[in-house]
Order: C-alpha cells, then structure tokens, then sequence
C-alpha cells in the first residue's frame, strides 16, 4: 500500500493572447481526474500566477513529507535560457532573458524540493515547448529544454526530444502527448518505464515522427500507476487489509467470520453477523479489526441487510462501547465506507448514502467528535468532488421550478413544479434529457427528493437549504424532467 501526491499545474491563458494554449488547462483538469481514479491525491492549479505557482509548489512539499510517492505535471510554455529550464507562468515577462528568469520558475526548483521530500518514487511529467513566446524577441532563449539530470528514485518525462516542439493540438481538446498519456494510464500492470515507452510509440506515431517523447531516470524501485497499491488516505492506523479491503484475508481471529459475513452477498450471513458485532465490545480487537468490522456493518446496511439497519438506527445506543481512550475505531468504519470502496479510493460512481441521515444524526455529539473529524481529514484532499464535508454550513440548493396542472380523474386538478434548473454553489447541475412526449415528466414529494438529495448527493437533511421561487410549503410535488437523474450528479462530479 501505497500514498501518492500530485501537483497538476495547467497554464493556458497568459497576459499576451498570442501566447495563450488551447489545450493546457484541459490536459492538466483530465489529468488530475485521472490521477484521482488511479489513488492518488491531486492538488490542481489553473492559470496559475507567479506568486500562485511558487505557492503551489510550497504547498506541495510540505504535504509531501507523508507519502512514498510524488507527481508533478505541468502543461505550458518552457524553454530554456543558458542551459537552465523555466517553466513560465501566467504573468511571466518575456521581453528579454534577464526578466524571463526572475519571472519563471525553475525546473531545478521543483526537483531539488521533491528530492528533499524523500518520497521513494519521484515523477516529474512536463507538457511543454508547444511554442516559445521567447524565441521571436531576443536570442538567448531555445524552444526546447535542456536534458537534466533526474535524483535517485526520480523519472522526468518530456513531451519531446530535445530540438523538436510539442504539438498543443491533438484529439479529444489535449495535446497529442497528454492524450496519448491519458490512454496508456489505464493500461493495467505495467511498470513504469514501459508506460512511458508505450506513450512515446504512440505520439511518434500519430505525430508522423515529428515529436518523440523522452525520459530520464534513475529509479530504484518497481512503480506501477494501474495497480491496486495506492490509497486515497492520509495517515491512518489502520493495516493496508482494512483500507484495501478487498485484499482482506482471515487470520482465525474471533472477528475474522463475522467481517466476511458482513460483506456477503447473502442476507441470512449479513443478518446473523449483524446481531453478534455488539457482543464483541468486550473482546480484546485490534484498531483494524474494529475498523474494518464498521466497515462491513455500514455495506450490509446499505445494501439492505435489516439487522445491520437496526445497528445503524440504534447507533447512539451501543457504539459507546467500541470507544477506545477517546477513539472509536468501529465508527471511524462506517463512516469511512460511505465514502471508500474496496480498494481505498474514493468511491465516485457509487456511494454509500442509504443511512447517511440517522449516521450524521451524530455529528454534533461531542461523545462522537474525533470520528467525524477522523472522517474530515480523509475527506478534505476530494472536496471537489463532494458537495458537503463534516462541518460545512448550510448548503444551497437552488431550484428554478415552473408551474404546471395535472388532470386528473374526475375532473380534478393537481398543481406539481417542473425542475428547470439545480444549482449548488452556483453550480449548474440539471441537465435534461430529449423531451418525452409520451411519458413527460415523473412525479415525486418534495420529502422524497430530499431524501434523494441526502442519499446520492451524502447532503444530511439537516444541512440542505432548498431554495425556490415559490412561497414555503407551496410546492408539494415535484416534476422530474425527462433525463433528469440526481444519481448521475454526483457519478459526474466525479468524471
């Protein structure tokens, strides 16, 4: 098990418009998703400023102390002055070679600061010289980047051989390297040095021999991006079986049968290890088997186990008991499972928010503080990708509805709202389907889609602040568009 870090830096748009580059902020928002999927956690930075840059990267060694693995990727202008690569931001001054150093950012800067970081593996992935803003305005300045010399346990990766230019253009809105990078990511069990070489064949290939990828490296150990070894964790107490549960495998411990059951598929198991987990509070288990036996109480419950539904209900009741000098390493389980799947990464396409309601009940109980707080630190490196964290404030759900009656038997009338917009954040995230003459739009409770706010979006109900242009208590029933599915917000989010 492994924890990997990635700054992603994407300059595009810069104070000359004859500088700016269609594809580098989209190469670097598609890599972070990418890097995300594959379990690292990802800072990402868009048209980034000097001062923002050199932020950025103070930001990213400090974190980086805690994990084994670093990235750095970086698409923009770079060039090279007197031997020196810079890495150019969006206020960089490009009028001679003695303002374009003070205003750009070293290439060494950012090795030097990953190798004192110490992580074992060090990646640096740089997608640049697409054109050089420097090369029309004074002599010292070349469009290609000068080789270096990569530390002990590091790989740097250019987009091209030295004296030829990357392409910015490509398919799919990136660059030809990017692209071809995104695609090769996915390829399963590869080490590394292959990777990088399946890339270069493919943008030799599409760029007709034009531009040829290249690396440097002096790696020490075997590194994989597509394998189930990275964690989307910071430091945890927990054994690597309990975070990547599905590497799970019985010891003979008393608690063993009963995690197992609790992850079956077969309701009868789920049920009759549901009502055995209370017993075990006066059993010496350690801090992982405890929290992988949350773990399991959470999924049986959420994929209808009622036994483990009645332990989630009853929560307040007997969790206190599992409480370890302060820690309660059960419930630091289930919550951590609405959120993670089985291999440790946030889940994305599908959570776990059956019972997230009578679980955040407990947010504000001092007696439970340091679990929701446990879970906010997990949570903190994906807010992007989540719409409430513990803690948060009310969250604003703007809902532009439109009037419409429903005839119904006997004459009578029903008023219902149709959604014509959702907001979060100012966030747009209706997005309908064709219209279906036939079938129009489906109808639910105001109630129901709260609770469908609650279970797919993990927004406690308590914390949604539902907005709409219609007096309170007015809109009762709700018109769901055809197309409009609330589970693909979140599942979107995440792509």
């Amino acid at each position: 098990m492994k924890k990997a870090l990635a700054l992603v830096i994407g300059n595009g748009i810069y104070e000359d418009p004859d500088d700016n580059l269609d594809n580098a902020v989209n190469d670097a928002i598609a890599i972070e998703k990418k890097l995300h999927n594959l379990g690292f956690i990802v800072i990402l930075k868009k048209n980034c400023t000097k001062v923002e840059f050199e932020k950025a990267i103070k930001e990213f060694e400090k974190k980086l102390e805690g994990f084994e693995v670093g990235l750095f990727y970086y698409s923009g202008h770079a060039f090279q002055i007197e031997r020196e690569n810079y890495l150019s931001a969006t206020d960089s001054n490009f009028e001679d070679s003695d303002f374009a150093k003070t205003s750009c950012i070293p290439l060494q800067l950012i090795i030097k600061k990953m190798d004192r970081a110490k992580s074992d593996v060090k990646i640096i992935i740089l997608d640049a010289c697409r054109n050089n803003p420097l090369k029309e305005r004074y002599r010292g300045g070349k469009e290609d980047l000068a080789p270096v010399k990569a530390p002990k346990g590091s790989l740097i990766a250019f987009s091209t051989s030295p004296g030829e230019k990357a392409q910015d253009f490509g398919k799919g809105g990136h660059s030809i390297y990017t692209g071809c990078l995104l695609k090769h990511l996915e390829d399963p069990d590869i080490p590394i040095e292959v990777l990088f070489k399946r890339v270069r064949v493919s943008v030799n290939s599409l760029s007709k021999g034009k531009q040829t990828p290249w690396e440097h490296t002096s790696m020490i150990e075997d590194f994989y991006f597509h394998r189930s070894e990275l964690v989307h964790v910071t430091d945890l107490p927990y054994d690597s079986q309990s975070l990547i549960r599905e590497q799970f495998v019985p010891k003979g411990g008393v608690a063993d049968k009963l995690i197992l059951d609790l992850f079956s598929t077969q309701f009868s198991e789920q049920n009759y290890a549901a009502t055995k987990v209370r017993s075990l509070a006066k059993v010496t288990l350690s801090p992982s088997e405890k929290f992988l036996l949350g773990r399991g109480v959470l999924y049986a419950a959420n994929y209808g186990g009622f036994k483990a539904r009645d332990l989630i209900n009853t929560l307040g009741n007997w969790i206190i008991s599992f409480d370890e000098k302060g820690e309660n390493h059960l419930l630091n389980g289930i919550l951590f499972e609405i959120y993670f799947d089985e291999k440790g990464h946030l889940s994305k396409d599908y959570y776990k928010g059956e019972m997230l309601d009578e679980i955040y009940q407990y947010e504000s109980d001092s007696k439970f503080e340091k679990s929701f707080k446990f879970l906010l630190e997990q949570l903190k490196p994906h807010r992007n990708y989540l719409f409430y964290l513990p803690g948060d404030g009310r969250i604003t759900i703007d809902l532009l509805l439109k009037e419409y009656e429903l005839s119904l038997a006997g004459g009578h009338k029903r008023k219902y709202f149709e959604i014509q917009s959702m907001k979060i954040g100012g966030s747009e995230l209706f997005k309908p389907g064709q219209e279906d003459e036939l079938f129009g739009s489906s109808l639910t409770s105001m109630s129901e889609f709260s609770k469908s706010i609650v279970k797919y979006l993990l927004i406690p109900k308590s914390k949604q602040n539902i907005i709409t242009p219609f007096e309170d208590g007015e809109v009762k029933t709700l018109g769901l568009p055809p197309g409009f599915d609330i589970r693909e917000i979140m599942k979107a989010r995440g792509q």
